[in-house]
């Protein structure tokens, strides 16, 4: 297990060095995300299933053809009674056979029903366009989480490595100043309980970022080896517009699961309909065509030689009685159509917070970076002074690793915040329902390799 680690240690610290070279980017990881990423590949199949609701919906208002083909056998023995001048006419004993076929066209002229049905599975298939578009939007998401994931636990690996080197350090500084007499053992043993607090940080940090490798080795199909960092000098800038009014609005018009719920509702609507209007009337054209010859002695009464018809009709159908389940049904239809109206309430509400946590993190994001730039600032001053109070006496090594432990870890909060920023100008979008590649691509610049083209 400690070699594992080790390795990994290497492995981080040649990436962080020199793998940028034709790194893997945020843009390269979500194309190869779509390629094996199962619940997008599981959407886009719902989507083309869905594709055919609208294909069915349209079935019910045209017209139908049906084709049926008969043969039958028939044999007769029967005592007529009949004069011997109608034997021929009606014979005692006869047999043949019947062939025949029929076409018949049905045309609905007035299916108020068909109306309502043919608009819940247009619905239908709206509704698995937007799974499709959020499955999207979720890869998307999905991938930055495990990139940035990476990202920052590399650089946590290496911060730490680079913490044990300085804390390391000041333990052989203080080991030798205790030997010389010019240190308490208490500074020899804080620095100690610090090295060893460090090494088992160290272990964490790797075993972490085994896991976020792992996790994006899932998402991507790919190892997360030499993935592009985040570029030098690194400027966020705001949300653009920067008013979460505007933002808002976007998101109760386009966010996904708002869309879902209206095509939701919309769909209840149509089902109240299809009750409402099931006791209405229906009329429809029917056209048909028939052909039946025998083959035999058949007597003409029996079944004629020859005989085609064909037929014109215009059909009424009035619906009566049908023991009170279309009533109930309708009222279970309109209670679901208010349960419907509520949820699209709730996705409305749903939906602001998600912009306004977005938006957020974008906008306070750009602040949080600039301060923690600072504080990294005046944390590292504040470590060369502590080396120089100790030198001359005024500081004690406990004060040195108090700074240098500051240092380091304002630096993981930085490179934390930075990744949480361009999480955050995805998520904005995500949440307006306007992720694409476009937004990856915008993203992407912020890292320190050209997107794919």
């Amino acid at each position: 297990m400690k070699a594992k680690i080790l390795l990994t240690i290497a492995v981080t610290a040649w990436a962080l060095a020199g793998g940028s070279a034709g790194a893997i980017d945020l843009v390269d990881s979500y194309r190869r995300a779509l390629g094996v990423e199962p619940d997008f590949l599981a959407a886009e199949e719902a989507r083309e299933a869905g594709r055919e609701k609208s294909v069915q919906g349209r079935a019910f208002l045209l017209p139908s053809l049906t084709f049926s083909n008969q043969y039958t056998w028939m044999q007769t023995d029967v005592d007529t009674g009949l004069p011997p001048q109608f034997a021929s006419v009606i014979p005692s004993e006869s047999s043949g056979s019947i062939h025949g076929f029929s076409v018949t066209l049905k045309q609905p002229l007035y299916r108020a029903e068909a109306w309502a049905a043919n608009k819940q599975l247009r619905g239908q298939s709206e509704l698995a366009e937007i799974a499709y578009r959020e499955a999207q939007q979720a890869v998307i998401l999905r991938v930055a989480r495990a990139y940035f994931g990476v990202l920052l636990a590399q650089d946590t690996v290496r911060l730490t490595a680079a913490q044990k080197a300085a804390t390391k350090e000041q333990l052989d500084a203080a080991q030798a100043r205790f030997d010389a007499g010019r240190a308490k053992i208490t500074d020899l043993r804080d620095a100690q309980a610090r090295y060893d607090a460090i090494l088992a940080s160290e272990i964490a940090a790797a075993s972490d970022l085994e896991m976020r490798r792992s996790e994006y080795r899932e998402t991507t199909g790919e190892t997360a080896d030499g993935l592009a960092e985040v570029r030098s000098g690194f400027a966020p800038a705001p949300p653009e517009p920067d008013d979460l009014s505007v933002w808002e609005a976007k998101g109760l018009e386009g966010n996904s699961q708002v869309r879902a719920m209206q095509q939701q509702l919309a769909i209840s609507a149509a089902e109240v309909d299809k009750y409402r209007f099931f006791s209405r009337p229906t009329l429809d054209l029917v056209a048909s065509y028939s052909d039946n010859r025998q083959f035999g002695d058949l007597s003409p009464i029996v079944s004629p030689n020859h005989n085609r018809s064909a037929m014109v009709t215009v059909q009424l159908s009035v619906p009566l009685y049908t023991g009170g389940s279309n009533n109930s049904k309708l009222r279970e239809s309109r209670a679901k159509q208010r349960e419907m109206a509520k949820d699209l309430d709730a996705a409305k509400r749903d939906a602001r917070l998600q912009v306004q946590e977005a938006f957020l993190s974008v906008s306070t994001g750009v602040a949080q970076v600039n301060a923690l730039e600072q504080a990294l600032e005046s944390a590292k001053t504040a470590v060369d002074a502590a080396n120089i109070g100790l030198e001359v006496g005024v500081r004690t090594t406990l004060d040195v690793l108090d700074t240098q432990q500051r240092y380091y870890s304002t630096q993981r909060d930085l490179a934390r915040a930075r990744y949480n920023y361009l999480l955050g100008r995805l998520q904005l979008p995500a949440a307006i329902g306007e992720l694409n590649e476009k937004e990856v691509l915008d993203v992407n610049a912020y890292l320190a390799s050209e997107a794919s083209e």
